[in-house]
């Protein structure tokens, strides 16, 4: 039998590769390879004109996870996140990830009833969306 016709019934499929599967979060990945370089230069955000290294951007994944955990939020509960592909929507990716928080992401394009009819109907604990 191939790969393409075994019916999986699992999330993964061990025999897919001769790489062993990591056992990790990826905040624990983040974390380890923020211990490891600091001073490396993580992400840029050429349009915000944003450089971050590993630590500068864990200091503010950091920042967001604290403030979420402050405001209620809990393991498995889902966050919407209504933002276009900006800096804050890839830190607020990692925050959620090392909370265990399952994050929803809303069309920056949706209007008003459609951002209703998502949030309901996932069951979002809460919302977040730029000031403008």
């Amino acid at each position: 039998s191939t790969a393409s016709s075994t019916k999986l019934t699992t999330s993964y499929y061990h025999h897919a590769s001769s790489l062993p599967f990591v056992y990790k979060t990826i905040s624990q990945s983040f974390d380890e390879t923020t211990a490891k370089y600091p001073d490396h230069e993580c992400f840029v955000f050429k349009s915000e004109q944003k450089r971050y290294t590993f630590k500068s951007f864990k200091d503010e994944v950091d920042s967001l996870a604290a403030s979420l955990l402050e405001l209620g939020f809990e393991k498995n509960d889902r966050l919407a996140v209504w933002l276009p592909n900006t800096s804050e929507n890839v830190a607020m990716t990692f925050a959620a990830s090392k909370l265990g928080l399952i994050k929803v992401n809303i069309n920056p394009a949706y209007v008003g009833r459609e951002l209703e009819y998502c949030i309901n109907k996932v069951g979002c604990k809460g919302l977040i969306l730029s000031p403008s």
